[in-house]
């Protein structure tokens, strides 16, 4: 059961991660072509930050609640729509999708908090 639960939290974490890392690089030339200034690309990713800031705790509450594995797919789930919205966005040439995408991504990397809490439940007392 440890190593299922260890193998999910990686995963979550290293997409997590990984698409926040492709995206950061790329954004300013996103927002550009898009119209937008650097003043735009900096909000965007505020609007990730705060995102996440807003949505760990609830999604760390709503684990307690329903449980980890549920809270950690749904949102896997919801990073794979704002991946594909993001894609989407910058090929229609549309801002506000990407904000959107934006503001998607930021919520369900609040899942970190889940994750840690997975690792947490699994790990021994030491």
């Amino acid at each position: 059961m440890q190593r299922r639960v260890r193998a999910l939290v990686f995963v979550t974490v290293f997409l997590d991660l990984v698409g926040f890392g492709l995206i950061i690089p790329l954004l300013p030339f996103y927002v550009e072509s898009m119209g937008g200034t650097a003043t735009t690309a900096g909000v965007l990713l505020a609007l990730f930050s705060l995102a996440q800031l807003v949505a760990s705790p609830v999604l760390g509450r709503l684990s307690d609640r329903v449980g980890r594995r549920p809270v950690i797919l749904l949102s896997l789930l919801g990073n794979a729509i704002s991946m594909a919205l993001f894609a989407y966005s910058t090929h229609v040439q549309w801002l506000p999708w990407l904000f959107a995408s934006r503001l998607l991504a930021g919520a369900t990397a609040g899942n970190l908090a889940a994750c840690q809490a997975a690792v947490a439940d699994v790990t021994e007392e030491g």
